[in-house]
């Protein structure tokens, strides 16, 4: 996979494994926010870990906005997930993600 992007001249980029939870909350339906797994920092601001890293690969670029071009990045990582609706169902999976993140005209 990493040869792969590289190839087409894809950028790795390593997202957070946590984000702010209140990040997440854009991103969730309110029924799903009670499942989100948080926890506190050592400033006690609550944090979480990450559902998607597209999340946090689209946030962190989007400082680049103003960058003409456009910058293809890939990542890979472990993520937390809920598979199913019963008690337990929550499983670290692998993802991984591609981006074209910019302008198209240049």
């Amino acid at each position: 996979m990493h040869d792969f992007f590289s190839k087409n001249g894809f950028l790795e980029v390593k997202p957070p494994g946590f984000d702010y939870t209140s990040t997440f909350f854009h991103h969730v339906s309110d029924s799903e926010k009670d499942k989100i797994l948080k926890s506190r920092d050592l400033g006690g601001k609550e944090i979480s870990p990450s559902l998607d890293l597209t999340i946090q690969v689209v946030k962190g670029m989007s400082g680049f906005s103003s960058k003409k071009g456009s910058s293809k990045v890939y990542y890979t990582g472990r993520i937390v997930k809920d598979l199913s609706k019963s008690l337990g169902a929550r499983r670290e999976i692998f993802q991984a993600g591609a981006e074209i993140i910019g302008h198209s005209n240049g």
